[in-house]
């Protein structure tokens, strides 16, 4: 019986000569050319070659981009996840590379067409959730952009951020902030409210937060006008003025 450490193999001097050859080969067929590193990606990936993998994968990525052919680059990432037992390091390499193209995009159609092929790849795979709740708010400013609200909002209700350990607290707390912003803009009170509730007090007054809790505060302000809750007004402003740089202004 082999044994899966019997089934590893080393695919890197493959890859160093089949990746120049695609490259060229793009030029002339672009198919043809990702067909061949297919057939690599797929020998790489039965072999448990990981690193050679992620770089073969990559590869695809960036010749579909020097050819700026934007529909296959879709499709390929689209099938690239879609492999059997793809390893996670070949599809979080692939989402982080695809977000780096994503401020390239020729036009605002190819750009949502990118974002929304990266969020259905991040969909239900825990490893790349930092990287789902960007896409997911790259897609709500275009959408608010675009004067659709509702479902700019609808896009980044329930992202959950605040249980996310692999994001930053400054981008946690400044995606809650867009929650609120966005639901107050549509007159959601009710979930407004709860948005503001998933905001750590605690973390908000870090002082490498200042500008955000300033934000924070001013939003619970617009919130507390609504209710004509006067005391809560009075609270949010003494947290404002509490703030250094508040503080410092004369």
């Amino acid at each position: 019986m082999t044994t899966i450490q019997e089934q590893k193999r080393d695919f890197t001097d493959d890859a160093t000569s089949l990746i120049p050859e695609a490259t060229e080969l793009a030029k002339r067929s672009l198919d043809d050319a990702i067909g061949l590193l297919m057939t690599l990606e797929r020998q790489c990936r039965l072999a448990n070659d990981f690193k050679t993998l992620k770089h073969v994968c990559l590869s695809m990525v960036q010749i579909c981009y020097e050819q700026n052919n934007w529909i296959k680059l879709n499709s390929t990432v689209a099938v690239l996840s879609k492999k059997k037992s793809q390893s996670k390091v070949a599809i979080t390499a692939i989402v982080e590379e695809c977000i780096a193209l994503i401020d390239k995009t020729p036009s605002e159609e190819v750009k949502v067409e990118l974002i929304n092929t990266l969020a259905t790849v991040c969909e239900g795979k825990m490893y790349v959730e930092a990287e789902s709740a960007r896409l997911h708010l790259m897609m709500a400013r275009i959408l608010e952009a675009n004067g659709k609200i509702d479902e700019a909002c609808a896009k980044i209700q329930d992202v959950h951020v605040e249980t996310y350990g692999s994001l930053g607290k400054k981008e946690k707390v400044e995606f809650i902030l867009e929650q609120i912003r966005l639901n107050l803009i549509r007159k959601d009170y009710i979930r407004t409210l709860i948005q503001s509730r998933k905001m750590s007090r605690k973390l908000i007054e870090d002082p490498e937060l200042e500008s955000q809790k300033i934000q924070f505060y001013m939003l619970l302000i617009e919130y507390y006008m609504y209710e004509g809750n006067t005391w809560e007004i009075t609270q949010c402003w003494y947290k404002i003025t509490e703030t250094i740089s508040v503080k410092a202004q004369p």
